[in-house]
């Protein structure tokens, strides 16, 4: 199979991973647990099998320990790609991962799906995101109990 088409079905793959985790969380998630995994651990397995294939095509110098050496072992197309499996499994586990998180604590799936698409494009700034949402609900949460209990703020009892 050409380089070229392992890039077609890696990203077509984790693409349906990601609609999986916005358009279907319940399934994904919920009912079979254990089917969030795959579509990682099938991207991982590529990226391994792949990484062992393709590094003795990166050029000498290849180095992932300077700008120079890294920027030598991606002027080949091979490697490239498997950088890019690495992005695309990262990602997804990181987004399967939000999608838990999200579930554990009570924030609606509605507010996860812009972080979701985040998380797809730019994960770092995803995550981000989610820090912010996720604070900022359980900072409301814990507003909204000491409110309801009672126990708001002392005001000099």
């Amino acid at each position: 199979m050409s380089v070229e088409s392992l890039f077609y079905l890696s990203t077509g793959l984790t693409l349906l991973g990601w609609a999986a985790l916005i358009f279907f969380p319940q399934r994904f998630v919920a009912a079979a647990p254990d089917l969030g995994r795959w579509v990682p651990i099938a991207v991982s397995l590529l990226y391994v099998a792949l990484f062992f294939a393709f590094f003795e095509r990166a050029p000498a110098g290849t180095a992932f320990t300077s700008l120079g050496g890294l920027t030598l072992a991606f002027s080949v197309p091979e490697m490239v790609l498997v950088g890019w499996l690495h992005y695309l499994a990262v990602d997804l586990l990181l987004g399967l991962w939000q999608l838990r998180d999200s579930r554990s604590v009570g924030i609606s799936h509605a507010y996860m799906v812009p972080i979701l698409l985040l998380t797809c494009i730019a994960a770092p700034i995803g995550f981000l995101a989610y820090q912010l949402l996720r604070t900022v609900y359980l900072y409301s949460l814990n507003l909204q109990s000491s409110v309801t209990m009672g126990s708001g703020p002392d005001v000099g009892h």
